[in-house]
């Protein structure tokens, strides 16, 4: 859904969440000529990137897959009696996202092969809020902000109108911020002040995808 929502050309540059990297991962695919570029405001998440960078440049692809599950768990230390029902949750997730990614990067044998040689497209920043890059920098086309505008606080319409706004001047007319969390953003909104996020700035909000999935 976000590769087919970000419509991404090979002369896109684009701006993405960290998380985990698959998105960052799955966009270079099609960034030919484009940069990726990918920050996070959590240093692990960047370490977590950067481990599948290393696994692809070795062509090592089972180590790409297998990154998220082996060190997500040392985030809670070592299992015992009270973190057990939170190893069980993060190890069947782990499973679940595991399955998902092969079937997208290993279903035509040759996605990851191109990644791969796009890997030169790709920029880690150092840790650091998106959002606030998206803010003051020029320069992306197409940014992808998952959850992050928000996330664990509800913004003011005012607030969120003008962070959308200066994101938007970073931009061009054709660009496109896609964010993942639509219902969120807009509760309490005026239908007036939904309309100009939405069409205004060219928001791409997909109402349906605030349940956390891969593609």
């Amino acid at each position: 859904a976000i590769v087919a929502g970000l419509d991404v050309s090979p002369d896109d540059n684009l701006l993405v969440v960290g998380g985990s990297g698959d998105q960052a991962f799955a966009l270079l695919e099609f960034a030919v000529k484009g940069k990726v570029t990918a920050v996070d405001n959590a240093p692990q998440q960047i370490d977590f990137i950067r481990q599948k960078v290393e696994a692809l440049q070795r062509g090592d692809y089972e180590s790409f897959f297998r990154v998220d599950n082996k060190e997500m768990g040392n985030l809670i230390g070592p299992r015992n009696e009270e973190n057990a029902s939170i190893y069980n949750h993060i190890e069947k997730d782990g499973r679940l996202r595991e399955e998902k990614k092969r079937q997208y990067f290993e279903e035509d044998g040759n996605r990851l092969e191109r990644i791969r040689r796009n890997l030169g497209n790709l920029v880690v920043l150092p840790p650091a809020n998106i959002v606030g890059i998206a803010r003051r920098k020029q320069g992306h086309s197409k940014i992808y902000l998952s959850n992050a505008l928000g996330y664990r606080n509800t913004m003011k319409e005012d607030l969120l109108r003008i962070v959308l706004d200066e994101i938007s001047q970073n931009i061009p007319k054709n660009g496109l911020i896609y964010v993942t969390n639509h219902d969120e953003l807009f509760y309490g909104c005026s239908e007036e002040e939904s309309n100009y996020l939405e069409k205004f700035l060219n928001v791409f909000m997909p109402k349906d995808s605030f349940e956390p999935h891969f593609l």
